[in-house]
């Protein structure tokens, strides 16, 4: 799997599909990630524990790196772009790491970087309250500065783990 090359990482490429958008609500395209090693994690702001303990471990990671973390980009690919607007995804990165970059765009822009990365992800029925979840893959991927991905971490990991796999 290269992430880079990939037209189905919604880059831009396909008009019809949108692109992915950062927290700040600039595009984000594959030329921007081309270059650097890449930590990837799908999830969703409103997810109560998984997700967090995710991010909060790839930040911790970054911190054990050091300067050399540098050269890595942490991308935190929202599942829910209907509720995980730009400046929802601003407020929820800015709780784990600065340089944490949330992405969110078009329901077809988020489906593209799914089939890029082969990520599941399923919603549940709403609650009597509205409130719903997902149901998604559990993986951090790891690439390397050509986009190609290196490493695939499955399940919950802490950060010295995760920086042993690295």
């Amino acid at each position: 799997m290269k992430i880079a090359d990939s037209d189905n990482f919604a880059t831009g490429e396909n008009e019809a599909r949108g692109v992915l958008i950062d927290q700040y609500g600039h595009p984000m395209p594959a030329s921007k990630l081309s270059g650097h090693y890449l930590l990837v994690y799908f999830g969703y702001t409103s997810c109560p524990d998984i997700c967090p303990t995710a991010l909060a471990t790839i930040s911790r990671t970054l911190d054990l790196i050091g300067p050399q973390s540098e050269n890595v980009l942490p991308l935190f690919v929202t599942v829910d772009p209907a509720r995980d607007t730009v400046a929802v995804m601003r407020g929820y990165v800015a709780h784990f790491n600065r340089r944490l970059i949330g992405l969110t765009g078009s329901p077809g822009a988020i489906a593209a970087a799914r089939k890029a990365f082969d990520v599941t992800a399923k919603r549940r029925h709403p609650d009597e309250n509205g409130s719903y979840a997902f149901d998604h893959s559990l993986f951090i991927y790891f690439a390397g500065p050509d986009g190609k991905v290196l490493h695939v971490l499955k399940g919950y990991w802490s950060a010295e783990t995760l920086l042993e796999e690295l």
